[in-house]
């Protein structure tokens, strides 16, 4: 099994090396900023210079013409749209760029539907929040088992740490996972030890029996 795996909230580039290192799949650069993991556009292109790793910019409600001037100007490779952005706005991004995150409560299924035909990368599936951006918390995993039977790159978000991603990786049989608080030592300052215990339990199968 392939997990295609993304550390979110990255602000240095120590830490977006040691992602890197690692070899996790990608890095999440915040550009919305009511988050305290905002990093402004001229920070981020400094760790996108720095590294070679892929990199996702995370957007919320943020004007579509905006997002494209700081695709190209940062030298991303990923757009995730983390408000409540409508299909149609998903049709003025580049194509297969796209991971739209979606809400894990009673209207998953339905929403799930209006997005699954467009040329997203994947659709991420995160804990409800009042405020935009992670929670830092796991949703009711057994309630949305219905994921694992999408034929559809699913990412999955919200609380997981070193001791529970293997659990989702079990439930959901996810394309991918996506990491944050739970392996912070401070909003955008990551936990070494914490990334590293997550690299060697994948690279030694810990999650697939």
């Amino acid at each position: 099994m392939q997990l295609w795996i993304k550390v979110c909230g990255i602000k240095s580039i120590e830490d977006a090396k040691l992602v890197e290192k690692l070899g996790f799949n990608a890095i999440g650069l915040n550009f919305y900023p009511g988050s305290k993991r905002y990093i402004p556009p001229e920070e981020a292109k400094k760790i996108s210079k720095a590294t070679r790793i892929k990199k996702v910019g995370i957007f919320v409600n943020e004007n579509p013409g905006k997002v494209v001037e700081i695709y190209r100007e940062v030298n991303l490779d990923l757009i995730q749209l983390h408000g409540d952005e409508p299909a149609e706005y998903i049709k003025k991004l580049p194509p297969q760029t796209v991971i739209k995150a979606l809400h894990a409560d009673e209207n998953l299924q339905k929403r799930i539907e209006e997005y699954i035909n467009l040329p997203l990368f994947a659709i991420l599936v995160d804990t409800p929040s009042k405020s935009y951006g992670g929670s830092g918390r796991r949703f009711e995993w057994e309630k949305f088992s219905f994921l694992a039977k999408l034929d559809f790159p699913i990412i999955i978000a919200g609380g997981l740490n070193p001791d529970n991603f293997c659990e989702a990786v079990r439930i959901f049989k996810p394309f991918g996972l996506d990491f944050n608080s739970g392996v912070e030592m401070e909003p955008g300052k990551k936990d070494p030890v914490k990334l590293r215990e997550i690299s060697t339990k994948i690279k030694e199968g810990a999650c697939s029996d």
